[in-house]
């Protein structure tokens, strides 16, 4: 999760991890293979944040994407979601925010996408 980019000025714990303080929220743009797609995602967090959208996208229609998961309030520090419909890779991409409210932080040691060849 490399590609992230935050409102505020992220803790980055020398590399072991991603977090954001005081409310700040982060974001990231992933690109989907071509002949693959992503069935779920795992997250590790140590603090939790308050919200995750994950919003599907197609580089041939910039202007729109389409909701795939939005959780809120998660009570768990591993994350296993499984997507109702999978993305697929032609030409999409996978953009996932993680939201802070208030003063909340948090801090998201890793994670990975669930992908398969479709």
């Amino acid at each position: 999760f490399s590609d992230f980019r935050g409102s505020g000025a992220p803790n980055l714990y020398s590399g072991e991890k991603w977090g954001e303080q005081s409310g700040a929220d982060c974001g990231g743009q992933f690109d989907i293979p071509n002949g693959y797609q992503v069935t779920g995602i795992v997250l590790y967090f140590d603090d939790l944040p308050d919200d995750i959208i994950i919003n599907e996208g197609s580089f041939l229609n910039a202007s729109s994407t389409t909701l795939v998961e939005q959780i809120t309030a998660p009570s768990t520090q591993t994350l296993n979601i499984d997507f109702l419909n999978p993305v697929t890779g032609n030409d999409k991409y996978i953009f996932m925010e993680i939201i802070n409210n208030g003063s909340n932080s948090f801090s998201l040691g890793g994670g990975y996408f669930k992908i398969s060849p479709n």
